[in-house]
């Protein structure tokens, strides 16, 4: 079974489309990915391969993974927020500095310096508040110039 990839560039004040393809993966049918638009004239900085498995850190411009909540499985999944991000250790801690706070009842369940930060969010969270977040946090994780667009891959199953 493949799975298809669909490309929405999008604006986070008008984020309808990604919203409604998030409301379509409901239940487990794929995943998202959003990268952000970067200031040509301040691109990031490339890595090199011994670079890569040597650093302590993620990538220079954040990732973001929406994954929905699963609750066919046998053992049900919540939905998740993955952030891959180049700020180091303690990603809650830098996004606290810049007044950033998890909502009530959502909950880290990784804040790894290389494989990011996940957080599981309660399924009665609305999706549009959940994007919002997330590219609020990804935002604050980087240090290099976004332009404010975003690109989204919504991977169906």
């Amino acid at each position: 079974m493949g799975v298809d990839v669909e490309f929405l560039e999008f604006d986070p004040d008008a984020p309808d489309e990604v919203l409604a393809a998030m409301a379509d993966l409901a239940g487990g049918a794929g995943w998202i990915t959003l990268d952000p638009a970067i200031d040509d004239r301040f691109p990031a900085p490339e890595q090199n391969l011994f670079g890569k498995i040597v650093s302590g850190r993620g990538p220079a411009v954040p990732r973001a993974t929406w994954v929905p909540a699963d609750i066919e499985r046998r053992r049900p999944e919540p939905m998740s927020i993955g952030i891959l991000h180049g700020t180091g250790a303690d990603a809650m801690g830098h996004l606290a500095e810049k007044d950033i706070t998890l909502p009530d009842r959502w909950r880290v369940v990784a804040d790894h310096s290389k494989r990011g930060l996940v957080v599981w969010v309660p399924i009665d969270i609305g999706l549009d508040q959940v994007l919002a977040w997330t590219l609020t946090a990804s935002r604050a994780l980087t240090r290099i110039p976004l332009t404010g667009r975003w690109r989204a891959a919504v991977h169906r199953r």
